[in-house]
C-alpha cells in the first residue's frame, strides 16, 4: 500500500483512512481536503471545527453552509447558493462578510451597517436608510458615504463632530452642529465665522488653536473658557492675560509681557503665582504673604517690611526669613511661640519672651540659663523636664515656686525635697526616698499629704 502525505499535496491526493475520516476533520476541518467519501456528517464536523473548510464540500447544504459561516463569516465566499439566511447569519457573526454577499438586500445591508457602520464601505445600493442607520453609530461612517445629503451630513456631524472632515460640501449649519458636538472639529471647518469660532471655544478654549483669524472676542471666550488656552494666543492683551491669571495662577508663566496689574491680579487670586513673577515688586509680594505666609519662600528680595508682615500672619514664616533681625524674630514667637524653633541667632529677650507665652518653649531654647529655665517653670512646672542641665540652684528654685515641680526632678536630694513640700505638702507624692522631716513638713503644710506617707512615724 502506498504510504499516505496527510498534508502535502501530490498529483495525487491521497485518502485519509486512519485514523477515522469523522476523527480527522474534528481534529482539524481542513483535513476534508483528503476525504475521499464525503458524508453530510463528516462535512458538518469538518465546518463546525473551520468554517473554511467548506471550500472542500462538494456536495453543500443549507445546513453545512450555515454552520461554517457561523464558525467562520469569511466562509461566506464558498457558499454556492447564497440565501437570505445565511447572508444575515454571516453579517450578523461579523459584519465584513457583506463583501461576500452576492445578492446584497436592504435587510442584509441594514443588519451589516448596524451591527459595525464600517461595513457601509462594502455596501452596493446605498439608501439613504443604511447611510443613516451607519452614520448614526458613528458619524465618520460619512466618509463611504457616496451621495450625500444635507440631512445625511447634519445627522453624522451630530453624532461625531469628527465626520465633518469628510462633508463635501459644507454649511454654516453643519458646522455649527459639527463643533457644537466636538469644539475640536474646528479644524476642518473650511469658512470660518465669528459664529463657528466662538461656538468652539466657548466649548472648549484649546480649539482656539484651529481659528484661523482670532479676534479679541473670540481669544477672550478661549481663555474664560480655559485658561491654558492662553497658549495659542497670537496677540496676548492685558484684557486677556488678566482673565486668564485670574482663571489659574499657574498660566502666568505664559504671559509674554507681565504687567504690574497682571501679575497683582495673579498672586491676588493665588499667593503661589508669586512663583512666576519675573520682576517682584515689594506690593506684589505683601499681596502674596498677606495671602499665606509660605509666599515668603518665593520672595526673591526679601525686605524687612515684606518680613515682618510674613511672620505677623503666622510666626512659621520665620523659617523662610533669609535676614532674621531681632524685630522680626520677637514678632515671629509673639504670634507663635512655636517659631522659635527657626530663630537662628537666639537672644535672652527672644528666649525669655517665648517661655513666658509658653513654658513648654523651653525645648527650642538653645542656651538655657537660669532665668529662661525659672520663667518657663513658672509659666508651666511640666517644662522642667526640658531644662538639659538640671542644677540643684535650678531644681531648688522651681520647687520653691511649684511643689509639684519635684516630678519631673531627675536628682532628688533632701534639701529639694523639704523645700518642694513646704511650699506644697502634696508633693510628698513625688518624694523618692521619704524622711522623718520630709513627711513631718509635708504634713505641717496640708495635713492631707499623711496619705502620701510611707514611713512608719
Amino acid at each position: 500500500m502506498q504510504d499516505m502525505n496527510l498534508f502535502g499535496a501530490g498529483s495525487n491526493e491521497e485518502v485519509v483512512t486512519n485514523p477515522s475520516d469523522l476523527e480527522m476533520v474534528k481534529r482539524d476541518g481542513w483535513n476534508l481536503k483528503y476525504v475521499k467519501r464525503q458524508t453530510p456528517e463528516i462535512c458538518a464536523a469538518a465546518v463546525e471545527q473551520n468554517g473554511l473548510a467548506l471550500k472542500y464540500v462538494k456536495e453543500q447544504t443549507q445546513e453545512i453552509c450555515l454552520a461554517a459561516v457561523k464558525e467562520d463569516w469569511e466562509a461566506l465566499q464558498f457558499v454556492e447558493k447564497q440565501t437570505n439566511e445565511l447572508c444575515l447569519a454571516a453579517v450578523e457573526q461579523d459584519s465584513w462578510a457583506l463583501q461576500f454577499v452576492k445578492k446584497q438586500t436592504n435587510e442584509i445591508c441594514l443588519a451589516a451597517v448596524r451591527a459595525d457602520w464600517r461595513a457601509l464601505e462594502y455596501v452596493k445600493n446605498q439608501t439613504a436608510e443604511i447611510c443613516l442607520a451607519a452614520i448614526k453609530q458613528d458619524g465618520c461612517a460619512l466618509e463611504f458615504v457616496k451621495d450625500q445629503t444635507n440631512e445625511i451630513c447634519l445627522t453624522a456631524v451630530e453624532q461625531n463632530g469628527y465626520a465633518l472632515q469628510f462633508v463635501k460640501e459644507q454649511t454654516n449649519a453643519i458646522c455649527l452642529a459639527a463643533v457644537q458636538n466636538n469644539s475640536l472639529a474646528l479644524q476642518y471647518v473650511k469658512h470660518q465665522t465669528s459664529e463657528i469660532c466662538l461656538t468652539a471655544v466657548k466649548q472648549d478654549g484649546n480649539a482656539l488653536c484651529y481659528v484661523k483669524d482670532q479676534t479679541s472676542e473670540v481669544c477672550l471666550a478661549a481663555v474664560k473658557q480655559n485658561c491654558w488656552a492662553l497658549r495659542y494666543v497670537k496677540n496676548q492683551t492685558p484684557e486677556i492675560c488678566t482673565a486668564a491669571v485670574k482663571e489659574d495662577y499657574e498660566i502666568l508663566e505664559f504671559v509674554e509681557n507681565q504687567t504690574h496689574e497682571i501679575c497683582l491680579a495673579a498672586v491676588n487670586e493665588d499667593w503661589h503665582a508669586l512663583e512666576y513673577v519675573k520682576e517682584q515688586t515689594s506690593d506684589i509680594c505683601l499681596a502674596a504673604v498677606k495671602q499665606n505666609y509660605e509666599a515668603l519662600k518665593y520672595v526673591k528680595e526679601q525686605t524687612p517690611e515684606i518680613c515682618l508682615d510674613a511672620v505677623k500672619q503666622d510666626g512659621y514664616a520665620l523659617q523662610y526669613v533669609e535676614d532674621q533681625t531681632q524685630e522680626i524674630c520677637l514678632a515671629a514667637v509673639k504670634e507663635d511661640i512655636g517659631a522659635l524653633r527657626y530663630v537662628k541667632n537666639q537672644t535672652p529677650e527672644i528666649c525669655l519672651d517665648a517661655v513666658k507665652q509658653d513654658g513648654y518653649t523651653l525645648k527650642y531654647v538653645k542656651n538655657q540659663t537660669l532665668e529662661i529655665c525659672l520663667d518657663a517653670v513658672k509659666e508651666d512646672i511640666g517644662a522642667l523636664r526640658y531644662v538639659k542641665s538640671q542644677t540643684s540652684e535650678l531644681c531648688l528654685a522651681a520647687v520653691q515656686l511649684n511643689g509639684f515641680a519635684l516630678k519631673y526632678v531627675k536628682e532628688q536630694t533632701p534639701e529639694i525635697c523639704l523645700a518642694a513640700v513646704q511650699q506644697n505638702g502634696r508633693a510628698l507624692m513625688y518624694v523618692k526616698e521619704q524622711t522623718s522631716d520630709i513627711c513631718l513638713a509635708a504634713i505641717k503644710q496640708n495635713p492631707e499629704a499623711k496619705v502620701f506617707v510611707r514611713l512608719a512615724i
